[in-house]
């Protein structure tokens, strides 16, 4: 899920996301219910006091009551929808982690008796739907973890650290769904999966490794298109090309695909031809990293060549011929 995609499409995440477990939860905004009053109770005898004791006896939140209780289940449930930025500090990560937590664990204790069962059924109702989604993409998001690794991880050091506080968005998410649908078996497995992928990063200093792993994995499987035509004029262009699109990586090979197109402007005018290629190109800062680019030229009508667009994913450096 672009998380952009944790976050979290319906939970894409987009993604992903900023990845976000708002946007893997989906929740609709919730109004806040107002703060009632507390009664202050007799500090003397008497009935009053009997149960102002008993109720100190008990967890917190069944000290609540009527408005409060209404109020502090809202709050919770408010909770459930925080949106966890994976550019966060890990502490802050952490600490909003273990507070949905927590909030779920209040929501699935029934503790809040006196909040309306008629708020609480639509609530559980939006809650599943929510899940339901957050349940539905957990192997896409995992296999998109390692998608994101193999074409992102060469430009960007951090990757690995944005994807682990994804994942553990999801899998926060879905902690709270088994709390509260206990016997949802589809909750279970899916919070069984990515608590499993987790695991396998260790930690945030430990994901890097782990996410470098799989990314070869996946490049291995990545072969080079082959040429459509062997033109040396071409292939000179998109040498000119690469050189306009601010990436720094040595080509290896280029490999020219179908024939030329035309590209317009918003108004339709013609503002020149277009070519793609399939370019190879080596990390200079990693030679045992390479990665494979489906790169469009754009030979502009007033003269000149320049890149018009590229995406690109990793690929066995032997993989490429």
């Amino acid at each position: 899920m672009p998380f952009s995609r944790i976050a979290l499409a319906a939970l894409a995440c987009s993604a992903l996301v900023a990845p976000g477990f708002a946007a893997a939860q989906g929740f609709p905004k919730l109004p806040r219910v107002p703060k009632v009053p507390s009664v202050k109770l007799p500090s003397g005898g008497g009935e009053a006091a009997r149960t102002q004791r008993n109720s100190n006896q008990q967890p917190a939140v069944m000290q609540r009551s009527g408005g409060n209780d209404t109020n502090a289940y809202m709050q919770d449930v408010m909770k459930l929808t925080t949106t966890i930025d994976s550019n966060w500090d890990g502490e802050r990560i952490d600490r909003e982690v273990g507070e949905i937590r927590s909030a779920a664990e209040r929501i699935a204790a029934n503790g809040y008796a006196g909040v309306p069962p008629q708020m609480q059924q639509s609530n559980r109702m939006q809650m599943k739907q929510a899940f339901d989604r957050t349940a539905g993409r957990v192997d896409h998001e995992i296999d998109w973890a390692a998608t994101r690794m193999a074409r992102n991880a060469g430009s960007n050091p951090n990757m690995p650290t944005l994807i682990y506080n994804e994942m553990l968005a999801i899998e926060t998410a879905l902690y709270a769904a088994t709390m509260i649908f206990p016997d949802d078996a589809t909750y279970r497995a899916a919070h069984q999966k990515v608590g499993a992928e987790l695991a396998r990063y260790g930690s945030r200093e430990g994901a890097g490794n782990a996410l470098e792993q799989a990314a070869l994995a996946k490049a291995a499987s990545v072969s080079m298109p082959p040429a459509t035509k062997n033109d040396p004029a071409l292939v000179a262009m998109f040498r000119t090309a690469w050189g306009t699109s601010g990436i720094d990586w040595e080509i290896l090979k280029i490999n020219p695909r179908g024939g030329w197109g035309v590209k317009r402007d918003s108004v339709g005018r013609i503002i020149g031809r277009t070519h793609d290629a399939a370019i190879a190109a080596r990390n200079p800062r990693n030679p045992d990293h390479c990665n494979l680019y489906d790169f469009t030229l754009l030979k502009l009508e007033g003269g000149g060549v320049r890149r018009s667009s590229h995406s690109t994913t990793r690929i066995a450096c032997e993989n490429v011929k």
